[in-house]
């Protein structure tokens, strides 16, 4: 969460692909940022839809993402430079230089660049598949997990006011004797397909002026559904878009974590 003061956006860097997605990550600085003390500072990594919105957020700060450096009062962590260095330790994922513009090693405000040694960041959902030509899914927030609740299901493409389905199931091949995807355009919905199996069907209000929505999801409290992939997809009901009146997003596979 971003506070009052944090100057949040001071500096950035694109960071390339850090979680295989596809899509960019950037870093972002937030020098005057408060965690643990006044004007420490704090680094935001955002991850991207191919659209460029923000799927999810990974804070690094001394109390957040597991920074074990020892930041003190006044540093400005993040406060000019954030980039990529390359995979330094050699594991698979690109490591980053981050300054710290106030550091007082060896003397008032002299500065200093840290190197933060990246942990693969968690596997957000990835979309698949294609629809109907128009109507987007992705994530956003943080991914799914057992118990927890935060991340979101958006539309983004739709007619303004036009109500939203969001279908969810376990399988992307079948929905019982139903092979997946289903071609629609028998039904008069020529070149859109059912990708996931609509075995939960949830209502999700109208799209905004801008053709978006986003629907809150939680996940059960439940020990086995940890590894499980759940199957979503948006189905848009447009009466002007075809004559079956419904205009179906991409794909979202989702995994849950613990």
């Amino acid at each position: 969460m971003l506070l009052p003061g944090d100057m949040f956006g001071m500096a950035g860097g694109a960071l390339g692909d850090l979680d295989g997605d596809g899509a960019p990550e950037i870093g972002i600085g937030a020098p005057l940022a408060d965690d643990g003390g006044p004007r420490r500072g704090a680094l935001w990594i955002l991850s991207l839809s191919p659209a460029g919105a923000v799927t999810a957020a990974t804070k690094i700060s001394s109390t957040s993402g597991g920074f074990g450096g020892g930041l003190s009062n006044g540093d400005n962590f993040s406060g000019r430079h954030v980039c990529t260095i390359g995979d330094v330790d050699g594991d698979g994922m690109a490591d980053l230089a981050v300054g710290a513009l106030r550091d007082d090693d060896g003397g008032p405000d002299r500065g200093a660049v840290w190197i933060l040694f990246l942990d693969n960041l968690p596997d957000l959902p990835t979309s698949y598949g294609a629809g109907c030509a128009g109507a987007t899914i992705h994530w956003a927030g943080p991914p799914p997990a057992v118990g927890a609740f935060g991340g979101s299901v958006v539309l983004e493409g739709a007619a303004p006011g036009s109500p939203g389905l969001l279908l969810m199931g376990a399988s992307d091949a079948a929905w019982g004797a139903v092979p997946l995807p289903l071609d629609l355009g028998n039904l008069g919905a020529v070149g859109c397909s059912v990708l996931a199996s609509p075995d939960i069907v949830v209502p999700g209000g109208p799209a905004d002026s801008n053709g978006s929505l986003a629907l809150p999801v939680s996940v059960p409290p439940d020990p086995h559904l940890v590894g499980a992939t759940v199957y979503v997809q948006w189905a848009v009901i447009d009466p002007a878009a075809n004559p079956l009146g419904l205009v179906p997003s991409d794909g979202l596979a989702a995994l849950v974590h613990p």
